[in-house]
């Protein structure tokens, strides 16, 4: 019974210095404004992996409130690149996009950016063809 309360206590450990470090990888590379997007997606999600095991652990609150934070910093990043990438046809820039928007689990709002543009291009392919 000792020996498995101090496994967990050491588990408890490693799963919180693995949080902080992750939550330190995501602020070092948003302060890095040229950072890539595929990088700043795979820190964001190694945050979420890394705070999973600390769901109920009140003081790992204010991590996952940054966590929604650089989440959403990146999505307004990377939406003009997507919306170009579909107002371009452009296959290549849009699966990368996919990709950030999966590891930041925002994938449902490339439906609604798709739909925008969309919208977009329909009103102005109406309103120059009625012009």
């Amino acid at each position: 019974a000792l020996k498995q309360r101090v496994e967990a206590a050491r588990d408890a450990l490693i799963d919180a210095q693995r949080a902080d470090a992750a939550t330190h990888a995501v602020e070092l590379a948003f302060e890095r404004s040229g950072a890539d997007l595929d990088v700043l997606a795979a820190r964001v999600h190694e945050l979420d992996v890394a705070l999973a095991p600390l769901d109920g652990v009140d003081h790992y609150d204010h991590n996952r409130n940054r966590l929604a934070h650089y989440a959403e910093r990146l999505e307004v990043r990377a939406r003009p690149l997507l919306l170009r990438a579909f107002e371009e046809h452009d296959v290549d820039a849009a699966r990368r996009l996919l990709v950030v928007h999966e590891r930041i689990c925002r994938r449902h709002r490339l439906v609604d950016a798709y739909v925008d543009c969309r919208c977009a291009t329909t009103t102005t392919t109406t309103t120059t063809t009625t012009a």
